[in-house]
């Protein structure tokens, strides 16, 4: 059974490697590649004294394999297949892929830091004839077969192993810095071109692209795809503090034009004042509303429907004009102390407004008609609060009587719209934003050294930061806990002593000396540039990423309660509405039997009657259970001689017929003995279908289901 399921991961890994094989092999190099990546692999990382343990243990995994060949009895060639996998995939490589006049240039280059070229050329070679592809030995460490796309060649020399198409040389294993700062060392670099790679291998979908550039308009995806794509380049390395990753998205500017953005939106240091010195995650960037209300309009023209159209006349709102149509390009993110403990709760988002008057009008109106619809449909469980805060109007959508957690609170300030989680992140966010807090983050020492020095002058398109030192603190404890997993996997029975004691560094080490995390996005010409930086440990990215979220604890018990009491809420509100559904239905019946008996034993000829008597209210005769679905009436009567007279408990009399045809599990139902009862759907069908209540479903006008 072992041997069966090894060797169906070896066919498996052989499709997947000739399948790579299929679109990396050489041949003559022209044109620029559509594809390139260099990789400087798992053994050649950089040192860096936080992670050193870690990669240690990580690099320790290979060493497992072993072990667990023997755990699960497997075969030595399995057992090496699976160390050549883990080599491959944590060598040095490179991969390079581009269009010539015969076709197509690809190489994957490997240099493997663990076993013998020669060795895992042989084993590649094998895994391909698995595959039902052979290669046949050209002498001097070159192998050959025909593939799907021409010649293929599998070669080695005493450094490398690659496969390739035609003769040309492989892919170079030298990684790019362009582009990175002085002293940075380089340990990853690449190219990607996907619309020319979409064009090379899937052209109809190149073509569907170029065909509705427009529904691209509004989206990032044109950027990547259709006439106005750019091409992105990359490099990522590192110096002695700092991680940076510098990219290139060229010729961008005609593909943001494309999306509708003919301005270049920037950000200047004064936009930064409306953000507290104490924020410790901040992002400001374009949003491109225009375009994507562009989009919005040709997906409903080529659809010919518009269901913002039916919005529109219930809320009386035209959402896309009044709303949408007047959110400026430009936003900011922020998370701080003074907003709420830095967590996720504190958020503040400001949005530039185009016209704030007439925003503020038309959200008016929309506030005015959400509270209505909510108290007509819901009983008020939620509606919006209006009151004042830092000298403006403020907004709330609250829910009374239900303990939800957050309170999403915003306001109209000046060109801005505020919105936060909490009412009192907002009035902290309004006090800044009004200059009422004096200090902002441009006074942050970090933020100026990290981020506010690489500002162009003329402005950047995005900034991105996170107090790095703040959130990783944060997120120690949960890093340790994945650190603990990875020893514990680099470990085994037979080797229980392979890794020991903590990977991770103490507290005290670990938060020394870290690195602010940013980027900015600027313009250089027609191109964009971002460069992002961060803490040169891997561990500390990763604790920073973590630290982030690590608040959400704080809001898990007063979710939980909510989530437990809305149910039970929702239940004693149903409970309520069928208790009276039965006293409204009760007072019908009896009102119909005491007509009979003042008249002779004879029915009324309409329930118009019993009101017209004095002897129900009008009001009786609407359902709380909500109206009948299809327009009926919500109590129907049965006006026959035995149900004034007859006085039989089975007999039914009346019903609640909104709830039976709108799909209630329990109904009211009325007896001509006077008594009511809450009965189940398929009771109730039992009833109706008994002798005695014979004709009583097209009295009742209840639909055959």
């Amino acid at each position: 059974m072992k041997r069966r399921m090894m060797n169906q991961l070896s066919f498996g890994l052989a499709c997947a490697s000739l399948s790579v094989a299929s679109i990396t092999n050489a041949s003559a190099m022209a044109g620029e590649p559509v594809l390139e990546l260099h990789s400087v692999g798992l053994y050649d990382w950089p040192a860096n004294e936080k992670d050193r343990m870690v990669t240690d243990a990580f690099r320790m995994l290979r060493d497992r394999l072993d072990d667990l060949a023997g755990e699960m009895d497997f075969d030595p060639e399995q057992a090496q297949l699976m160390k050549m996998g883990w080599d491959l995939l944590t060598a040095r490589s490179a991969l390079r892929l581009a269009p010539t006049d015969d076709g197509i240039d690809a190489s994957f280059v490997l240099e493997p830091a663990n076993g013998s070229t020669e060795s895992i050329h042989q084993q590649l070679s094998s895994l391909a004839m698995m595959g039902g592809m052979e290669f046949e030995d050209q002498g001097n460490g070159v192998a050959q077969t025909m593939g799907p796309m021409g010649p293929m060649n599998l070669v080695f020399d005493k450094d490398r192993v690659w496969i390739a198409m035609g003769e040309s040389e492989p892919a170079s294993l030298e990684i790019s810095g362009a582009g990175l700062p002085d002293g940075c060392e380089p340990i990853m670099s690449g190219r990607v071109d996907v619309n020319a790679m979409l064009q090379m291998f899937a052209p109809e979908i190149a073509a569907e692209f170029e065909n509705n550039s427009e529904m691209l308009a509004g989206s990032g995806m044109s950027l990547l795809v259709g006439p106005d794509a750019s091409v992105l380049e990359f490099a990522v390395g590192v110096d002695d503090e700092s991680m940076h990753m510098v990219s290139r998205m060229i010729g961008a500017q005609a593909a943001m034009e494309a999306m509708g953005n003919t301005e270049r939106t920037l950000f200047t240091k004064q936009d930064l004042h409306s953000v507290p010195v104490d924020a410790v995650q901040f992002r400001a960037m374009p949003t491109n509303i225009a375009g994507t209300l562009e989009t919005l309009d040709t997906a409903m023209e080529l659809s010919g429907e518009n269901p913002l159209a039916e919005i529109e006349r219930e809320i009386g709102v035209d959402i896309v004009e009044d709303i949408l149509g007047n959110i400026g390009d430009r936003a900011i993110y922020y998370q701080s102390d003074s907003t709420g403990g830095g967590g996720l709760t504190s958020m503040v988002v400001l949005l530039d407004l185009r016209d704030a008057d007439s925003m503020a009008t038309a959200h008016g109106k929309l506030i005015a008609r959400l509270n209505e619809l909510a108290a007509a449909q819901i009983d008020g469980y939620a509606r919006v609060h209006t009151w004042e805060i830092e000298g403006e109007t403020a907004f709330s959508m609250t829910a009374p009587g239900i303990p939800i957690p957050i309170e999403p609170s915003w306001s109209i300030s000046d060109d801005k719209l505020v919105f936060t989680l909490t009412p009192m992140a907002l009035g902290e966010a309004l006090a800044q934003l009004n200059g009422r807090r004096g200090l902002s983050i441009v006074n942050d020492e970090g933020f100026r050294t990290s981020v506010l020095s690489r500002i162009p002058s003329e402005g950047a398109v995005s900034l991105y930061y996170t107090d790095s030192p703040r959130m990783a603190a944060k997120g120690y404890g949960m890093t340790n806990l994945l650190t603990s997993a990875l020893a514990n996997a680099a470990r085994s029975p037979e080797h229980p002593d392979r890794v020991e004691g903590s990977l991770m560094p103490s507290y005290r080490a670990f938060v020394d000396g870290i690195a602010p995390m940013g980027g900015v996005s600027s313009w250089d010409g027609e191109d964009l540039v971002t460069h992002y930086f961060g803490d040169r440990s891997m561990l500390v990215q990763m604790a920073s990423g973590l630290g982030t979220v690590a608040d959400l604890q704080g809001i898990m018990v007063p979710a939980f309660v909510a989530g437990a009491t809305l149910p039970a809420l929702g239940k004693a509100r149903e409970r309520a509405n069928q208790l009276k559904s039965s006293t409204q239905l009760r007072s019908i019946v009896q009102a119909l039997i005491v007509y009979g008996s003042e008249n002779n034993d004879q029915p009324p000829a309409s329930v118009d009657v019993l009101v017209e008597q004095g002897l129900i209210s009008w009001d009786l005769l609407v359902s709380p259970m909500a109206s009948a679905y299809d327009g009926g009436p919500d109590y129907t009567v049965r006006l026959t001689e035995d149900a004034v007279s007859s006085f039989d408990a089975l007999y039914i009399v009346a019903i609640d017929r909104a709830a039976y045809v709108n799909g209630e599990w329990a109904v009211s139902v009325g007896f001509a003995d006077a008594h009511v009862e809450m009965i189940d759907s398929l009771q109730l069908d039992e009833l109706l279908d008994m002798p005695r209540n014979k004709g009583a479903r097209e009295d009742l006008q209840l639909p055959d289901f």
